[in-house]
């Protein structure tokens, strides 16, 4: 087997798996850390109502589908796509002179 033993192998090999599976439980704990909120209350938190943000889910914004109907949004992501999608305008705040 390319010079090395079954054992280095599978240790490679189990290396592969254990590294993923680091990966996907340093994600879980990062999901766990992150502000999420439903439909309703990342629309509020644009200003919408939770109908357009249905409308975003379908246009493809980032989201967790808990069930058939539950959906939840991490903030973060949510809120960069909706600053990429569309036109954000930041009006600054007027400096004392």
């Amino acid at each position: 087997m390319n010079g090395k033993t079954i054992d280095q192998t599978v240790d490679a090999i189990t290396g592969c798996h254990d590294a993923r599976a680091l990966k996907k439980a340093q994600k879980w704990q990062e999901m766990a850390k992150a502000e999420l909120k439903d439909r309703t209350g990342f629309g509020l938190r644009w200003g919408r109502c939770a109908r357009t943000v249905t409308g975003w889910l379908a246009e493809g914004l980032p989201h967790i589908k808990l069930g058939h109907r539950s959906v939840v949004i991490n903030v973060a992501e949510g809120d960069k796509w909706v600053m990429n999608r569309f036109r954000v305008r930041r009006i600054p705040k007027k400096v004392a002179a």
